[in-house]
C-alpha cells in the first residue's frame, strides 16, 4: 500500500469553529460526521462546518459537563452514539439532535458524579467503562438497553483496550496511562478476575510509560510508549521496541492506528506522524510540520490518529486542532484564489516563485509550496515593477482586461 511522499493536509482549528485546540479522541461514524472530543465540549464536523455541543442549563437534553473523555461508539441498531464526559454517560439521539444522560452508582449505592471513561461497546450492547477516581476506579459493564449495571473489578489506568477471543468475548483488558505518570502496563484477565492484574514495565526506572494501545490480535498488541512503539505479546509478556528511522528516534509515541493490513500510522510526541511497516517491522516514512508549508501538519505533537472508511487520515495535534487528508484520492491542492477560473499560463518566475495568469484575475504569484505571495490585477501600476526586473518576460492585453505572461 503506497502513501504519497507529500500530502496536502487540510486544517481544522479554533479559527474554523473548533471549540478547543486539544482533541484527545476522534470518531467517524456511518453518517459521515466526524466527532471531536475536547475539554470544552463535543464538536461535530460535516466536512465544511463545525457544530459545537456544550452544557446548557436552559436545555433539558444538553451535555452534563463539558470535558468529553472518550471516543463516540455507534449503536449498529439505532445509529445513536454513546460516549462519556467526566460527569456522566451520554447517548446522542440522532433524530432529535440531543443527548440523554445517565449516572451510575457505586457499591455503596451512592450516585457517581465524576470520572467516567467509556472504552468499548460490545456486540450485545454493553458499554464498558472505567468509573471512579484514579485511586479507586472500577470496571463497570452497563447494558445500554436495560440500564443494568455490573461492577466487575478494580481497574487501573486512564486508558483501556480490550482483547476479545475469536467469538468476540472479552477475555483481557489492557490498562495504560497510570496516574502521576507512573510507568507500566496492566493486563487484567477477566477469566480469573479475582487475581491482581499482571504488571509489565512497571519499574520506576523503566522508560516504558505506556500511552495508547492498539490490539491486533490476542498475541500481538502495539503499544505507544515513551521509548517508541512496542510489539507486545500479552500472553507471555515479551516485547520488541522499534523507535528509529533514518538515524532519528521517534521519542514518545502517543497513538498507533492501522492502515490496511500492513501499515501503522504512528503519532509521536514531538516528531510528527511516522509510518510503520508491520511486515518489515521498520519505519518507512514521516509526515512533519514544515514552517513554510501551509499544507503540512499543524504541528509535530500528535496525540491521536484515526483513518475512516473513506481513507481520510485524521491527525489530532496537541494544541492546534486537526490535520486531515484523503489517502486514497491524493488530490492535487488547488489554491482558493485560482478555483473556478481559467488558468492561461503557469511558469517559473525570475524570482524563483510560480507566476500564474487567470482569466479576469491578472497575475498571481505563488511560493513553491502554494502560498499566495502577491496578486496583481490588470492595468495596475504594480504590473510594470513586477515585470521590469527581468527582460525574459513580456505582458500584454489580449481582449478587455486580460493579461498573459510569456517568455521570449
Amino acid at each position: 500500500m503506497l502513501l504519497p511522499k507529500k500530502a496536502a493536509f487540510h486544517h481544522l482549528d479554533q479559527g474554523k469553529g473548533l471549540s478547543q485546540g486539544t482533541s484527545s479522541f476522534i470518531s467517524k461514524e456511518s453518517k459521515g460526521f466526524v466527532w471531536i472530543a475536547s475539554i470544552d465540549g463535543l464538536n461535530r464536523f460535516d466536512g465544511l462546518n463545525v457544530k459545537v455541543y456544550r452544557p446548557d442549563l436552559a436545555q433539558q437534553h444538553s451535555l452534563v459537563g463539558n470535558n468529553v473523555t472518550s471516543s463516540c461508539f455507534e449503536d449498529p441498531q439505532t445509529s445513536n452514539l454513546w460516549f462519556t464526559t467526566n460527569d456522566a454517560i451520554h447517548r446522542y439521539m440522532r433524530e432529535q439532535d440531543h443527548f440523554d444522560t445517565f449516572q451510575l452508582k457505586n457499591q455503596s449505592g451512592e450516585r457517581i458524579i465524576a470520572d467516567y471513561y467509556a472504552f468499548h461497546l460490545d456486540q450485545k450492547g454493553h458499554l464498558w467503562l472505567r468509573v471512579g477516581t484514579e485511586e479507586s476506579s472500577t470496571l463497570h459493564i452497563w447494558n445500554t438497553v436495560t440500564g443494568k449495571d455490573s461492577i466487575v473489578c478494580p481497574l487501573v489506568g486512564l486508558r483501556c483496550a480490550v482483547i476479545p477471543d475469536n467469538t468476540g468475548t472479552i477475555k483481557q483488558i489492557l490498562c495504560s496511562e497510570f496516574p502521576s505518570r507512573q510507568t507500566g502496563l496492566a493486563v487484567i484477565d477477566l477469566v480469573s478476575k479475582g487475581l491482581p492484574p499482571c504488571l509489565y514495565f512497571s519499574e520506576r526506572n523503566s522508560a516504558f510509560q505506556t500511552h495508547e494501545v492498539f490490539v491486533e490480535n490476542d498475541t500481538l498488541v502495539w503499544l505507544g510508549t515513551s521509548n517508541g512503539i512496542a510489539a507486545f505479546n500479552p500472553q507471555n509478556g515479551k516485547y520488541i521496541v522499534y523507535n528509529d528511522f533514518s538515524f532519528r528516534k521517534t521519542a514518545g509515541v502517543w497513538s498507533a492506528y492501522p492502515y490496511g493490513s500492513r501499515l501503522l500510522m504512528v503519532g509521536t510526541e514531538a516528531n510528527g506522524l511516522w509510518v510503520f511497516d508491520r511486515q518489515k517491522r521498520c519505519f518507512i516514512q514521516t509526515f512533519e510540520h514544515e514552517p513554510n508549508n501551509p499544507f503540512s501538519l499543524q504541528d509535530n505533537s500528535v496525540v491521536n490518529v484515526i483513518i475512516d472508511r473513506q481513507e481520510n487520515l485524521w491527525v489530532a495535534n496537541r494544541k492546534t486542532g486537526l490535520s486531515y487528508v484523503n489517502l486514497r484520492k491524493n488530490k492535487f491542492y488547488v489554491p482558493a484564489i485560482s478555483r473556478g477560473n481559467t488558468v492561461w499560463r503557469i511558469q517559473s518566475g525570475p524570482d524563483g516563485n510560480v507566476w500564474c495568469t487567470a482569466q479576469g484575475k491578472g497575475i498571481t504569484i505563488y511560493s513553491p509550496n502554494g502560498g499566495v505571495i502577491d496578486s496583481v490585477r490588470n492595468n495596475s501600476p504594480k504590473i510594470n515593477p513586477k515585470l521590469s526586473f527581468s527582460n525574459q518576460f513580456l505582458y500584454q492585453k489580449e481582449g478587455p482586461g486580460y493579461i498573459t505572461v510569456t517568455t521570449f
